[in-house]
């Protein structure tokens, strides 16, 4: 998750998600507060499928800072998982994180992710320079 200064920055990220599911074979999915009589939408997820043959896809996802540390995000990914791997038939999922993103990378850990790579002098989608590390999820039922 990240903390948005202004909607145009919101809007360029959903852009962003929706022209990768466009350009690729992918899902997206809104996340929203049901707890309120209007169902919020809180957040977003999205799957994508980047290596057709070997069955990987990737996985992100956004949620409001409101709603940061109630478990919702690790709620998200632990009902997403069994979807990629079952419903689509991926053999693995990975995750970009950016490295300062503390709370991202205890959700994926907490769902059985696993670093296997940290890359320097990534630039993220704000244009910001950064880090990111790659969290990866083998499907054990295969």
């Amino acid at each position: 998750g990240k903390s948005y200064e202004s909607v145009d920055k919101v809007a360029g990220f959903f852009d962003l998600i929706f022209k990768s599911i466009r350009d690729q074979c992918g899902y997206a999915w809104l996340i929203v507060d049901q707890r309120v009589a209007e169902m919020q939408t809180i957040g977003l997820v999205d799957l994508l499928l980047i290596d057709s043959p070997k069955s990987i896809g990737s996985l992100s996802y956004l949620l409001s800072e409101v709603y940061w540390g109630q478990g919702i995000g690790t709620a998200v990914i632990k009902t997403l998982i069994p979807k990629a791997f079952n419903d689509f038939g991926l053999k693995k999922l990975i995750a970009p994180v950016v490295s300062r993103n503390i709370g991202s990378i205890k959700v994926l850990k907490k769902n059985g992710f696993v670093r296997v790579e940290k890359r320097k002098k990534s630039v993220n989608f704000d244009g910001k320079p950064d880090s990111v590390e790659i969290y990866e999820l083998v499907n054990q039922n295969l």
